[in-house]
């Protein structure tokens, strides 16, 4: 008789620990759509400075790699080639021929996709950020190799910065 009020005490506490989160993902949920300053720096908190996603798929590779299913991918052994260099404050525009497919410079995971922007966590820590690049083929979260090719350029410029921890980094490690 006292197991059977142990064990409801337990799940009627479990169900409101739940209730009470699933309200405090609708409110935040809710302030987040309503609020563009909100998004802004939720989305800045949560691609650029959280938890770094590429620990994760390293224990994955590691425990269930078994798992995986061999996929063609289109890869480049090189670097594509740019006509012109520009330092910016946050790193590098470079000019381009138009359509030119763009590789990843280093492996990684697609953490922000959204218009012609992209962010990879690179398996060295370093997030790579690639804007103009029409990257309709990639979904979030898929796995890169290095080389393996990311998109094409939009126009005749691209803009690649990285940042490790929040802080921008030197792109003349990959270029």
């Amino acid at each position: 008789m006292e197991e059977r009020l142990v064990l409801k005490k337990s799940v009627k506490n479990l169900l409101q620990k739940i209730f009470i989160m699933t309200i405090g993902i609708l409110i935040g949920m809710i302030l987040t759509k309503n609020n563009e300053s909100l998004k802004k720096d939720l989305k800045k908190e949560i691609y650029e400075t959280s938890y770094p996603i590429i620990e994760s798929r390293n224990i994955y590779e590691k425990y269930f790699s078994f798992l995986n299913k061999e996929k063609v991918k289109q890869v480049s052994n090189n670097i594509f080639s740019y006509i012109k260099k520009e330092d910016t404050k946050e790193g590098v525009k470079l000019t381009v021929k138009a359509n030119t497919p763009i590789p990843t410079l280093e492996s990684g995971i697609i953490v922000y996709l959204e218009n012609s922007r992209v962010i990879i966590e690179q398996t060295d820590g370093v997030k790579a950020i690639y804007e103009n690049i029409n990257t309709n083929n990639k979904k979030l979260y898929d796995y890169l190799e290095k080389g393996e090719i990311l998109g094409e350029s939009i126009s005749d410029t691209i803009i690649l910065s990285f940042t490790k921890k929040g802080e921008y980094y030197d792109y003349k490690k990959y270029l």
